[in-house]
């Protein structure tokens, strides 16, 4: 009689196993396999088509990692509801719903304001939405028209009067994407005057000036 062994993989629940480490499995001692070997000198691990082979021979179900991960994707939720309630902000109230993500521990918070019906469009799928949560101290600052911003040598610029009929050109060297704009706290204050049309015509004078540009794009 030949003798063979089979020996489990084992399954560590706080790494969620193979949906969190598709590609390897744990092991304890001796090593697990997910195969069946024979005993004595000659016994080695069955992969591939010998695994096949022996499964077919005594009747056994072979399973995949992937078609592990498949089930657990359709049976099994990963995310859980830890809290909800309202909470007042700045913007007015909303509600907040905390999730844990069971496969890294995470806690995600997602915040919702007026009533959401599953039968009404809200965002479509992967629609980027821009969002700004104040953190910190307030800072004072302008906020700069997109329109006024020209860019140039990696940097933007805005085009500042600073007489009648001039303009000087000013780095905004700490903008910020804000709704309506950029928002800067240096190189610029608040009732100072600024070219909102027109930079890019600015710029391309200036630089003609000063003999880094051709009149009319010659090279």
């Amino acid at each position: 009689m030949r003798s063979v062994y089979a020996l489990a993989v084992v399954y560590h629940k706080p790494e969620c196993g193979c949906s969190s480490r598709p590609g390897r499995t744990r092991r304890s001692s001796p090593p697990p396999a997910a195969a069946l070997g024979g005993a004595g000198a000659q016994a080695k691990l069955a992969t591939g088509e010998s695994l096949l082979a022996f499964a077919r021979q005594h009747g056994l179900r072979i399973g995949t990692i992937a078609g592990l991960i498949q089930f657990r994707l359709i049976n099994e939720t990963t995310v859980h509801r830890i809290r909800e309630g309202e909470v007042q902000t700045a913007f007015g109230s909303f509600r907040l719903h905390a999730f844990r993500d069971a496969d890294d521990a995470h806690v995600h918070v997602a915040l919702a304001r007026g009533l959401i019906d599953p039968e009404t469009p809200t965002l479509a799928a992967g629609l980027n939405v821009a969002v700004a949560v104040p953190t910190g101290a307030a800072r004072a600052g302008v906020v700069v028209p997109e329109g006024a911003v020209v860019r140039w040598s990696g940097v933007r610029w805005v085009y500042r009067a600073s007489g009648a009929g001039h303009f000087e050109r000013v780095a905004l060297a700490d903008a910020q994407p804000v709704e309506g704009g950029l928002f800067v706290t240096t190189g610029l204050a608040a009732g100072e005057e600024i070219a909102v049309a027109g930079a890019a015509v600015l710029l391309s004078q200036e630089l003609i000036d000063l003999g880094l540009a051709a009149p009319g794009g010659e090279e």
